[in-house]
């Protein structure tokens, strides 16, 4: 819906601005929170996707995680496709 993508953009935009500012006050400061905020996120979707094992495994991947997973794959339902995002995502965080 549009109010979703809406309310993506302008909080992604606020988060933006919010770190901006913390990095005019101490740019080791932004970093820690935006990697804490990435931490965050991690572990939150982690948690959905060990919660909802059946459910992931019934639905199809998005067509965008197709793409940056890899088309050659013999199964692509959520459930196959999470573990790959997380642990890209890890591997950014983790570096």
């Amino acid at each position: 819906m549009w109010r979703d993508r809406f309310l993506a953009q302008h909080s992604a935009l606020l988060y933006y601005v919010v770190l901006l500012g913390l990095w005019l006050v101490s740019p080791a400061l932004a970093y820690n929170f935006s990697e804490l905020i990435e931490a965050h996120a991690v572990d939150t979707y982690a948690q959905f996707a060990e919660q909802n094992k059946a459910a992931l495994r019934l639905l199809p991947a998005p067509r965008i995680a197709k793409v940056l997973i890899g088309h050659n794959w013999p199964r692509r339902t959520l459930r196959h496709v999470s573990p790959n995002l997380r642990s890209r995502v890890e591997s950014v965080l983790l570096g």
